[in-house]
């Protein structure tokens, strides 16, 4: 009998090593009991996934505030805009135009008989009109010619053609029965509220499909975890008993949106704020107060007013964009459908974009009143890398949102030093990042 540990002979009746001490007792080893083998089970059983529950929605006194009295000027641009023909009109108010500055620009010189006589030849083929060109002209432009003439004659071509546009349906209504057209109208009116009532209330009913379809999902059992605490806790700074589902969207591009039952926010936002409770938690309040007011259910009335007119403004733009590579049939079309685009993106998206901004900042309000102020802040001065500027006609007049900065100066405590970027996106975190501040004062 050896020593494990020297190697030297030992006697066997002995119990330590008399060379080394080491003991000699053999050593017990534990014998690990393998764990059992899990036998087949129902996917969800170990996890069991939680069942969303009906969507909630948001309550009575902002269903009738969205729909009566909160965007009356949106509603009314709409009624009047698609029900009351103002494409048509505004496409007889250029074509006048047009026609009476070639008028104008013609009449009185040398050529001008000819030239009037064959564009009453053509004109009365194109489009027959209840007057002939030269009429288009007041009694002054008639015998002056040349540039002066073009610009009076465009001005009167095409204000005689708007105005006769505008009035001669009502007009053979009247001749017909004095009471026609005030019943045509109240008609028009009745039409456009009952289809924006099912607009509203078919949106509404089919919401969970199209963001599912789109690509929404429910939250995961460790994303629920972390954020129906969140969710409670600025459903209850805001008063909200019931509080509506929340989606995630696994897009990239941060950005959170409410609609009439639902909250979606997209995985990029979370990303981006770093999972961070005070600025997510400003964020979701933020949605919480668009849904709690209502937001989404006065833009989807105003929309729906309008809708035959949005519905005419999409064909236009599929019909333009598709043609882009036969450069003529896309001016024609430029050309015809010219009213329709003019009308939704200079009348009807300017009136719903300013009740859009002003509905930003009522939100803001609410975050302010929840405490959620400076939280909110800092996720905005994040967000502020991905803000475009405000050149052109759509980034500046067509804006749903005011200006981060601005925003972000609503939310500051008065008398407090603010970083002038400390937050910004790329260098965060970052030694040697920008120290500057200012401070707001009151």
């Amino acid at each position: 009998m050896f020593c494990d540990q020297c190697g030297k002979p030992v006697p066997p009746s002995a119990t330590t090593c008399p060379h080394c001490g080491s003991s000699l007792a053999p050593m017990t080893v534990a014998v690990a009991t393998p764990p059992p083998v899990p036998g087949p089970r129902r996917s969800g059983e170990s996890v069991p996934e939680q069942r969303e529950r009906p969507a909630r929605l948001p309550p009575a006194r902002a269903w009738l505030a969205g729909v009566l009295t909160r965007d009356v000027r949106s509603t009314a641009s709409g009624v009047i805009c698609a029900w009351f023909g103002v494409p048509w009109v505004l496409l007889m108010a250029a074509f006048g135009a047009v026609l009476g500055g070639i008028v104008g620009l013609v009449n009185g010189t040398m050529v001008g008989p000819g030239v009037l006589d064959r564009m009453d030849k053509i004109v009365g083929y194109v489009v027959p009109l209840p007057v002939k060109p030269l009429e288009l002209l007041p009694t002054a432009a008639a015998q002056i010619g040349g540039i002066v003439a073009a610009l009076i004659g465009a001005v009167s071509g095409g204000w005689k053609l708007g105005y006769m546009a505008a009035t001669w349906p009502w007009e053979a209504l009247y001749e017909g029965d004095p009471t026609w057209p005030w019943m045509v109208a109240v008609g028009q009116v009745v039409t456009a509220l009952f289809v924006g009532a099912l607009w509203v209330l078919g949106s509404s009913a089919t919401e969970g499909l199209r963001l599912r379809i789109g690509g929404c999902r429910r939250m995961s059992r460790r994303e629920r975890l972390w954020l129906a605490p969140l969710v409670a806790e600025c459903a209850r700074r805001l008063d909200i008993t019931r509080p509506p589902v929340l989606l995630i969207h696994d897009r990239r591009e941060p950005n959170a949106y409410a609609l009439t039952r639902h909250v979606v926010i997209n995985q990029g936002l979370l990303d981006d704020l770093g999972y961070d409770p005070v600025m997510v938690g400003g964020v979701v309040t933020h949605e919480l107060a668009h849904w709690q007011e209502g937001h989404a259910i006065s833009a989807a009335w105003a929309k729906g007013v309008a809708l035959p007119l949005y519905l005419l403004y999409e064909i236009a733009v599929r019909l333009i964009d598709v043609t882009g590579r036969i450069r003529p049939l896309q001016w024609l079309l430029r050309v015809l459908l010219w009213s329709v685009t003019t009308t939704v993106r200079g009348i009807v998206i300017p009136i719903h974009a300013h009740t859009a901004r002003a509905n930003e900042l009522a939100a803001d309000d609410r975050v302010i009143e929840a405490g959620y102020a400076e939280g909110f802040r800092r996720a905005l001065a994040r967000l502020r890398f991905y803000e475009q500027g405000r050149d052109g006609w759509d980034r500046a007049v067509c804006a749903t949102h005011p200006p981060i900065e601005l925003r972000m100066e609503r939310l500051e405590s008065p008398g407090r030093r603010y970083p002038l970027r400390d937050d910004y996106a790329l260098s965060a975190g970052l030694l040697g990042a920008p120290t500057s501040t200012v401070r707001r004062t009151e």
